[in-house]
Protein backbone atom coordinates (compact mmCIF):
# COMPACT_ATOMS: atom_id res chain seq x y z
CA UNK A 1 0.00 0.00 0.00
CA UNK A 2 2.69 2.36 0.54
CA UNK A 3 4.80 1.31 -2.07
CA UNK A 4 1.69 2.57 -4.31
CA UNK A 5 1.13 5.53 -2.80
CA UNK A 6 4.89 6.63 -3.18
CA UNK A 7 4.66 5.39 -6.59
CA UNK A 8 1.30 7.49 -7.15
CA UNK A 9 3.22 10.84 -5.75
CA UNK A 10 6.54 10.77 -7.62
CA UNK A 11 4.40 9.73 -11.01
CA UNK A 12 2.24 13.50 -10.50
CA UNK A 13 6.05 15.04 -9.05
CA UNK A 14 7.28 14.24 -12.12
CA UNK A 15 4.48 14.94 -14.44
CA UNK A 16 4.45 18.33 -13.34
CA UNK A 17 7.67 18.76 -13.97
CA UNK A 18 6.89 17.38 -18.09
CA UNK A 19 5.59 20.40 -20.44
CA UNK A 20 4.21 20.90 -24.17
CA UNK A 21 5.79 19.36 -26.69
CA UNK A 22 6.18 20.96 -30.18
CA UNK A 23 7.12 20.81 -33.21
CA UNK A 24 7.29 21.42 -37.19
CA UNK A 25 8.30 20.59 -40.91
CA UNK A 26 8.50 22.15 -44.25
CA UNK A 27 8.07 21.33 -47.40
CA UNK A 28 9.83 23.77 -50.04
CA UNK A 29 7.54 24.54 -52.54
CA UNK A 30 9.11 27.61 -54.51
CA UNK A 31 12.89 26.34 -55.75
CA UNK A 32 12.67 30.17 -57.47
CA UNK A 33 11.90 31.69 -54.44
CA UNK A 34 14.83 33.87 -53.07
CA UNK A 35 16.21 34.41 -49.86
CA UNK A 36 14.69 36.49 -47.13
CA UNK A 37 16.54 40.47 -47.09
CA UNK A 38 15.18 40.99 -43.43
CA UNK A 39 12.69 39.24 -41.11
CA UNK A 40 9.75 40.41 -39.84
CA UNK A 41 8.08 40.22 -36.33
CA UNK A 42 5.87 37.42 -35.92
CA UNK A 43 3.25 40.36 -34.89
CA UNK A 44 3.52 41.80 -38.21
CA UNK A 45 3.30 38.39 -40.48
CA UNK A 46 -0.49 37.66 -41.76
CA UNK A 47 -1.86 34.94 -40.70
CA UNK A 48 -5.14 33.85 -42.11
CA UNK A 49 -7.09 30.82 -42.66
CA UNK A 50 -8.12 32.16 -46.20
CA UNK A 51 -6.50 32.81 -49.71
CA UNK A 52 -4.85 36.77 -49.89
CA UNK A 53 -6.50 37.46 -53.54
CA UNK A 54 -5.93 41.43 -53.14
CA UNK A 55 -1.86 41.03 -53.31
CA UNK A 56 0.30 39.03 -55.62
CA UNK A 57 2.59 36.58 -53.56
CA UNK A 58 5.14 33.95 -54.32
CA UNK A 59 4.49 30.42 -52.50
CA UNK A 60 7.14 29.91 -50.94
CA UNK A 61 6.81 26.35 -48.81
CA UNK A 62 3.83 24.84 -47.24
CA UNK A 63 4.40 24.05 -43.63
CA UNK A 64 3.04 22.33 -40.77
CA UNK A 65 3.16 22.32 -37.09
CA UNK A 66 2.05 20.19 -33.79
CA UNK A 67 1.42 20.89 -30.02
CA UNK A 68 1.23 17.74 -27.88
CA UNK A 69 0.93 17.30 -23.98
CA UNK A 70 3.33 14.44 -22.22
CA UNK A 71 1.05 13.78 -19.97
CA UNK A 72 -2.51 13.48 -19.00
CA UNK A 73 -2.06 16.07 -16.47
CA UNK A 74 -1.11 19.23 -18.68
CA UNK A 75 -3.50 20.84 -20.76
CA UNK A 76 -4.90 20.40 -24.27
CA UNK A 77 -2.53 21.98 -26.72
CA UNK A 78 -4.21 24.86 -27.97
CA UNK A 79 -4.56 26.31 -31.58
CA UNK A 80 -2.34 29.48 -29.84
CA UNK A 81 0.33 27.14 -29.79
CA UNK A 82 0.19 25.50 -33.17
CA UNK A 83 -0.18 29.59 -34.49
CA UNK A 84 3.24 30.47 -32.71
CA UNK A 85 4.94 27.23 -34.62
CA UNK A 86 3.49 28.27 -37.96
CA UNK A 87 4.62 32.09 -37.35
CA UNK A 88 7.95 31.13 -36.14
CA UNK A 89 8.22 28.56 -39.26
CA UNK A 90 7.31 31.64 -41.83
CA UNK A 91 9.76 34.07 -39.96
CA UNK A 92 12.24 31.58 -40.54
CA UNK A 93 11.34 31.44 -44.10
CA UNK A 94 11.01 35.16 -44.55
CA UNK A 95 7.48 35.17 -45.24
CA UNK A 96 5.14 38.29 -45.19
CA UNK A 97 2.16 35.88 -44.46
CA UNK A 98 0.96 32.48 -43.80
CA UNK A 99 -2.43 31.43 -46.06
CA UNK A 100 -4.91 29.14 -45.87
CA UNK A 101 -4.40 27.64 -42.50
CA UNK A 102 -5.81 24.63 -40.96
CA UNK A 103 -5.71 23.15 -38.04
CA UNK A 104 -7.08 19.23 -36.65
CA UNK A 105 -8.88 18.02 -33.86
CA UNK A 106 -6.95 17.45 -30.34
CA UNK A 107 -6.54 13.11 -30.35
CA UNK A 108 -4.47 11.00 -28.12
CA UNK A 109 -2.22 8.68 -29.64
CA UNK A 110 0.59 6.51 -28.54
CA UNK A 111 3.29 8.85 -28.19
CA UNK A 112 1.24 11.80 -26.46
CA UNK A 113 -2.12 12.37 -24.22
CA UNK A 114 -3.54 14.62 -26.62
CA UNK A 115 -2.19 16.56 -29.76
CA UNK A 116 -3.25 19.69 -32.30
CA UNK A 117 -1.69 19.90 -35.99
CA UNK A 118 -2.31 22.67 -37.98
CA UNK A 119 -0.62 23.47 -41.66
CA UNK A 120 -0.21 26.33 -43.80
CA UNK A 121 1.46 28.09 -46.43
CA UNK A 122 4.51 30.53 -45.97
CA UNK A 123 4.10 33.48 -49.16
CA UNK A 124 5.88 36.16 -49.95
CA UNK A 125 4.13 39.57 -51.13
CA UNK A 126 5.65 40.29 -54.77
CA UNK A 127 5.12 43.96 -56.00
Amino acid sequence: MKVGIALLLASLVLAGCVSHRSGSSVERVSATASQPTETKALHEIVFTEEDITDKKYEVIADIEAYAAKSTIFDSDPTEAMVKRELLEQAQALGADAVILVRYGTVGVSAFSWGSLEGNGRAVRFVE
